[in-house]
């Protein structure tokens, strides 16, 4: 049997026609990124409430995105929160199943019809009780493809594949000879001395969100954030992910899980030797 789609998931009993209110806490663009992902599969008026600096790209015409004041403490996020419950009875929160201070509270939480949780993997311990939050919701979803999520054990919740936004690679050149060896996701003069001595004559970095990606041989991110890492994941292409202690993403775990881990010059030299498509050897 065919699994439901992803909307009819969502929303459950709330009737089709009803506005959706995701909402991302996090300072960084990978929260907001997943919220429109999420949102671009859902029908009808989609409000994304975000902390990240500016959001990544234009939203979908059905999609509102705003950012609370930065002067706003949990108390008035919470007291907003349970007033668009009034007319936005399905919510859907991402990862952190009571924000981050405490803002998605149970009196918030029970204004809603409908309560939704993005599960992404969370590092055990550091999110306070997590277990007992995310019970107060209706729904898990889980952000990853069942053969590569990164719960182990029984899977805690309903797996819909990654939630990333389409990343486009910019077109080839016209001449083969002035294709990039390596793209830098973030910047250089973080990596040690001796790591940016071996960086390719032909090396581009990109920092920043960007629309679409340079087209290169092989790319190394500085991070292994869950978008950083699963958006070069589906490129196919040679990449190296340099792993940053996170408080509650455990970056390490991912590019491990992922075999593309970057932790010193023998692992570089290994991507930088590792055949691209259009190179003897290289996958095609």
């Amino acid at each position: 049997m065919a699994a439901p789609p992803l909307a009819a998931v969502i929303r459950g009993a709330v009737p089709a026609g009803a506005p959706t209110l995701i909402y991302a806490p996090g300072g960084g663009l990978g929260h907001v990124t997943r919220a429109l992902a999420l949102a671009r599969a859902l029908p009808g008026r989609v409000h994304v409430w975000h902390q990240a600096p500016a959001p990544p790209g234009d939203a979908p015409a059905h999609v509102r995105l705003w950012r609370p004041p930065a002067r706003w403490g949990p108390a008035r996020v919470e007291a907003a929160l349970a007033r668009a419950a009034r007319a936005t009875p399905l919510l859907v929160v991402d990862t952190f199943p009571a924000g981050l201070e405490g803002e998605v509270s149970p009196r918030a939480l029970d204004r809603f019809a409908r309560r939704v949780l993005v599960r992404r993997w969370v590092r055990p311990g550091a999110y306070p009780r997590y277990e007992a939050r995310a019970a107060r919701f209706d729904r898990a979803l889980l952000p990853y493809p069942p053969d590569a999520c990164e719960w182990d054990g029984a899977a805690p919740g309903l797996h819909v594949g990654h939630l990333l936004r389409t990343l486009p690679l910019a077109p080839s050149p016209a001449d083969p000879r002035d294709l990039l060896d390596l793209v830098v996701l973030g910047d250089p003069g973080r990596l040690p001395p001796a790591w940016r001595a071996r960086l390719p004559a032909r090396t581009r970095a990109v920092s920043g969100w960007a629309p679409r990606l340079p087209r290169a041989r092989r790319y190394l991110a500085l991070g292994a954030g869950y978008h950083t890492a699963y958006e070069l994941e589906r490129l196919g292409l040679p990449r190296g992910l340099v792993p940053e202690e996170r408080r509650y993403d455990d970056q390490f775990r991912r590019a491990a899980r992922l075999g593309a881990g970057v932790h010193g010059r023998l692992d570089l030299a290994r991507l930088l030797a590792a055949p691209a498509a259009d190179e003897p050897g290289g996958a095609r």
